[in-house]
Order: C-alpha cells, then sequence, then structure tokens
C-alpha cells in the first residue's frame, strides 16, 4: 500500500481514538431508534461538535439554510401577537424575563421547520441579588440568536437589539458566565411540563400560519 495512504487510514483511525463519540454514525442513532438531538445533548458541547463536522456528509439535508434574521424576526412577532391574544399568559411581560422560554420554543421550531441544529445557552453576569441572567440560542458555528436581548435596554448592560444574530463577542453575550450548552430533546415528562410547553409552542405556530 501506498505509504501516504497508510499515514491517512492510520491518523484517521487514531482521530476516531481520541474522540469516542465518532463510534456512533448517525445510521447507528436511526438502527437504535435514537435521535440526534437526544444522542448529542449526552455529550460535550466540543466533542457534539466534532461529530458532527464529521458526520456532515451522512446527515439528513434539508432546505438550504434560510435567513437567520427573517426567522428569527418573524418567530419573534408570532409570539408578541400569541401574547396580545392572551394564548400565551406566562410570557406577559416579554421580552423582560422571557429569554428562556423563547428561546426554548425557536430551538424547537428551527429544528424541526427548518432542520437547523442550535445549542440552548445560558449564562449569568454579575453575582447576589444584582446578578443577571440570560439565555439564547447558538448555531454550530457559534452564531448567536437571540430574540430577547433587548430587555436589557434600561439595564447596565444596555442592550438594545430585539433581535440579534451574530458572534457572542459583541460586548453583551460575551460578558456572561455560560452553563453547559443544552441540545433540544423531548425527553420524558414527568411533571407534565411538556404539555405546557406544547401549549405555547402551538400559539405561536398558528400565529405563524397566519
Amino acid at each position: 500500500m501506498n505509504t501516504k495512504i497508510e499515514r491517512e487510514i492510520l491518523r484517521g483511525e487514531r482521530y476516531i481514538n481520541e474522540h469516542p463519540i465518532l463510534a456512533y454514525s448517525p445510521s447507528d442513532l436511526t438502527h437504535s431508534g435514537s435521535s440526534i438531538e437526544s444522542f448529542l445533548a449526552q455529550w460535550p458541547l466540543e466533542e457534539a461538535n466534532i461529530w458532527l463536522e464529521y458526520f456532515e456528509d451522512e446527515l439528513p439535508r434539508g432546505k438550504a439554510m434560510p435567513d437567520l434574521y427573517e426567522i428569527a424576526a418573524a418567530f419573534r412577532a408570532a409570539i408578541e401577537e400569541a401574547i396580545r391574544a392572551g394564548e400565551i399568559q406566562e410570557m406577559m411581560s416579554f421580552p423582560s424575563g422571557c429569554c428562556g422560554l423563547a428561546s426554548d420554543l425557536l430551538q424547537r421550531y428551527l429544528f424541526e421547520q427548518h432542520d437547523i441544529f442550535t445549542w440552548y445557552m445560558s449564562g449569568r453576569y454579575g453575582y447576589g441579588e444584582s446578578g443577571e441572567g440570560h439565555a439564547w440560542l447558538e448555531t454550530q458555528d457559534g452564531t448567536v440568536i437571540d430574540i430577547t436581548g433587548d430587555q436589557y435596554k434600561h439595564k447596565k448592560l444596555k442592550f438594545t437589539e430585539p433581535v440579534y444574530i451574530g458572534q457572542r463577542s459583541d460586548g453583551f453575550h460575551d460578558k456572561f458566565k455560560m452553563d453547559e450548552p443544552v441540545a433540544y430533546s423531548r425527553d420524558e415528562d414527568p411533571l407534565g411540563q411538556n404539555r405546557k410547553f406544547d401549549r405555547r409552542y402551538e400559539a405561536v405556530i398558528r400565529r405563524l400560519r397566519e
């Protein structure tokens, strides 16, 4: 065998050995009945991104990547319409205090309707009673999708963008000490939280379809 080819094979085998996540292919997940999102949720972010890049050519192909800003802006508008109609009472203070709920809803929508995988990101700025928490989404390449950042326009961090698509190094999102990222999943729900989530989601989807 050609020496160069041998080196490439050995390098590939070593890479796989260094990253156990690569032992599971998309076809393995299909055969076992596991979803990609629930599988990736079990691994650290760095490993999950390695898996997505390594098996990129084997992943299901969706539609061409649409404009993230247009999608996010339309989704935020649909949330606001549903709130005004009294369909999502727990988000009446939107956008204030609604970053987690809004990001959860958008994450599901991007995954189910646009085949876009995102991480739910959350973090905290400051300490004690003066500390602030925030949540948003990030794509595999680190693009931030934030539809509630303007709740900070009158606060210390003074962020005014109602819909932000860009990098975390923007002087706002990079101020937060980050928690572990979370992939979208539909795990077992003994407390019935999924029903509440579904109710909110369906209210927004109805507005998007009008």
